[in-house]
């Protein structure tokens, strides 16, 4: 094939590409390409979405962790646990509310409040069972609500619910640090439970007088 030949046949190619280009132009862009465009700005966009959500759930966070930390009484506690029911913050106000009734509850139960600190017992008794629940992804949380909880059944006279409460404890967790205590504390409720019942009962005709 002669030299001018070649040229004549690039030429023609040349033309045709560009024909073909213009062509292309006119008609706009085909749908495969529509679709694969549309596909990588929706990722775009959910990208950016979730950059923008998770940027505002740590800044959420931090501000629940500075409430938590600046909470200096019980109702600020409860704010907060109201305001923040289903997260971590909102726990951890929950479970200082109910180590503070138990305790104080606990030096002043058989004083002449016992009527107010039994209903402050059973409240904090319901609130560690739910925490108990709440918190099964922290074994160490979740035993000491369960043995807040007994010490609060116990407390209240509820011996059989208290020594489930230790048992449970001890069968889920053998090696924990707990589980001692909490096996003595079944164990001992097993042996005086006919004595300590007769205490409550001695107790409760004293509040009715």
């Amino acid at each position: 094939m002669k030299a001018e030949e070649r040229k004549d046949l690039k030429a023609n190619a040349l033309v045709q590409t560009l024909e073909r280009v213009k062509t292309g132009l006119k008609e706009g862009p085909s749908r495969r390409m529509v679709v694969i465009l549309g596909i990588f700005l929706l990722v775009v966009l959910l990208i950016v979405v979730w950059t923008i959500a998770t940027n505002m759930s740590a800044s959420r966070d931090s501000k629940r962790w500075e409430q938590l930390q600046a909470a200096t009484d019980s109702e600020d506690l409860k704010e907060l646990a109201e305001k923040s029911k289903n997260t971590v913050q909102g726990r951890a106000a929950r479970l200082q509310i109910a180590r503070d009734a138990l305790q104080e509850s606990l030096k002043n139960v058989y004083d002449g409040e016992r009527s107010i600190m039994a209903e402050r017992l059973g409240q904090a008794a319901r609130e560690f069972e739910a925490l108990a629940k709440d918190f099964k992804g922290t074994p160490i949380l979740a035993q000491e609500c369960l043995f807040g909880a007994a010490q609060a059944r116990e407390a209240l006279g509820e011996f059989d619910a208290a020594g489930t409460l230790y048992e449970d404890l001890a069968k889920r967790w053998p090696d924990s640090l707990l589980t001692r205590d909490a096996e003595a504390n079944a164990k001992r409720l097993r042996a005086r439970k006919d004595e300590m019942e007769k205490i409550q009962a001695e107790l409760k005709k004293d509040d009715s007088k």
